[in-house]
């Protein structure tokens, strides 16, 4: 039997709130759908005991932030004074800065003291502490500006000290210009421009200027010509075990190398280092198929591309040994030399596909062979066409699963006497397969199926008609099964 609640033994029960970390406590029972709480800085609340009871009930409504908070002030990280002037909810308030410009925000924003007062502040002026004239010349955010003094001196900075006027001088472009420093090869290094610590010029002793910065400086960099010096001639192997040689050294990002194969390509020490400098023309997938250089490629945001991913397959299932032995149909097939290349196959991709809702596309070499009675080993722009999965699997070819069974015929070799009709046929129709009866001879169960499928190929042809190549509807009319299939 069920306990009647009695509201009086819950007057008083408390509960620690984890959504505000303060305790509450029952103050009024009407019923379990309905009861009053107070919270610790004596806010009442409507709730059930349901919420009361799990300690996650939300202390303010919507109406109740735009009481506590239209009004609220704080301070930005630029050191700006921000107003709630409307608050809305928290994903739409109104902030309103000293200048009187509005801003919609979201209340983290406001809270945070992120949201900033985005006017153009190029040409602001102020006067430092020591009453030098300062003005911005850049701003690019408030914490990266750059101010020019009034004797031409610039200096990196934020706005909050530039507001503050609390930016000294720039005395380090006298103390620095001169000053000098001897690298690893003996060679004098010296600082001939200082504009702030990351944009310096610095003198090598063979009269090379290189723009840097002032800790490059402390690490004592060598000319470049002593770089290339060094590192022209330096051997490695790729990812892909290929061996190339550095022929030529501009700086670390712009480095010349030279494959085996005499391909060059142009990339940067960290990538011949690791081994991620590749050779396009290196035959990756299964001897043969190369990426080429262009506009296809293997991955576009971490995702196989559809032309490498239809072009691999193709090459891989009439070279790669382990595919031919499991598809021995493929035995003594051939891709065509242009398509080795994916730039190539990738252009005839995008030129001959198309689509069709909830259908697979499938690249094929044998319907059109057939029709055009070319040879039907070789994958070629001349041979292939794309065709959906459904039209694709009406022309299997199970010959050497049936031995010398004719297509579409089964023999019924029972030991029994009486059986006269011992040839049937049957045929596949959108996924049923359908008995097409029993017959005495070979010839007639196969007169029965090669009209039974020919009818059905044409009827796929004109419910496909809107979609398919013309071509393609030709050749599924003009289809015809022969007893030699």
């Amino acid at each position: 039997m069920t306990r009647l609640i009695n509201p009086k033994e819950k007057i008083g029960e408390r509960v620690l709130n984890t959504r505000h970390n303060e305790w509450m406590e029952i103050i009024d029972w009407i019923d379990c759908l309905n009861i009053v709480v107070k919270f610790e800085d004596g806010h009442l609340k409507n709730t059930n005991n349901n919420a009361f009871k799990k300690g996650k009930i939300k202390k303010y409504n919507n109406d109740d932030y735009i009481k506590l908070r239209t009004g609220k002030q704080k301070y930005n990280i630029d050191n700006e004074l921000m107003t709630i002037i409307k608050y809305n909810n928290a994903s739409d308030v109104l902030v309103e800065f000293e200048n009187k410009k509005t801003l919609k925000c979201n209340y983290t924003q406001f809270k945070t003291g992120s949201l900033q007062n985005n006017k153009d502040r190029v040409g602001d002026k102020n006067f430092t502490n020591e009453e030098n004239e300062i003005e911005i010349i850049r701003y690019k955010s408030a914490s990266d500006i750059t101010i020019r003094f009034d004797d031409g001196t610039t200096r990196e900075t934020n706005y909050n000290l530039f507001k503050k006027g609390s930016i000294r001088k720039n005395a380090v472009k006298e103390i620095r210009i001169g000053e000098e420093i001897t690298n690893d090869d003996n060679e004098i290094v010296k600082i001939v421009d200082y504009i702030d610590s990351r944009n310096i010029s610095i003198l090598f002793e063979d009269g090379e200027i290189l723009n840097t910065s002032y800790q490059t400086f402390l690490n004592k960099p060598k000319c470049s010509n002593s770089i290339a010096n060094n590192n022209i001639g330096l051997k490695n192997k790729n990812n892909d075990n290929i061996l190339m040689e550095i022929i030529k050294y501009v700086n670390s990002n712009n480095i010349t190398v030279r494959f085996e194969d005499g391909y060059i390509k142009q990339t940067s020490v960290r990538s011949f280092n690791n081994g991620s400098a590749n050779n396009p023309y290196f035959k990756s997938i299964a001897d043969f198929g190369f990426l080429g250089e262009g506009k296809y490629s293997a991955r576009v945001d971490d995702k196989i591309t559809p032309q490498y991913q239809t072009w691999a397959s193709l090459i891989m299932r009439t070279y790669d040994p382990y595919t031919i032995n499991k598809c021995p149909s493929y035995i003594n097939c051939e891709v065509c030399d242009d398509w080795a290349d994916l730039q190539k196959f990738g252009k005839y991709y995008d030129e001959n596909i198309y689509y069709i809702p909830n259908e697979k596309m499938q690249i094929d070499k044998d319907i059109l062979c057939n029709y055009l009675k070319k040879d039907a080993k070789i994958y070629s722009p001349d041979t292939c066409i794309f065709v959906p999965q459904t039209i694709n699997n009406l022309f299997p070819n199970h010959k050497r699963a049936r031995g010398n069974e004719v297509i579409g015929v089964y023999f019924d070799g029972r030991p029994d006497h009486k059986l006269k009709n011992r040839y049937t046929t049957y045929i596949s129709k959108f996924g049923k397969r359908i008995h097409l009866g029993s017959y005495r001879t070979e010839n007639e169960a196969f007169n029965v199926y090669k009209q039974a499928k020919e009818d059905h190929v044409k009827e796929i042809a004109n419910l496909y008609k809107q979609y398919i190549p013309t071509i393609l509807y030709k050749v599924m009319y003009a289809f015809e099964v022969k007893i030699t299939d």
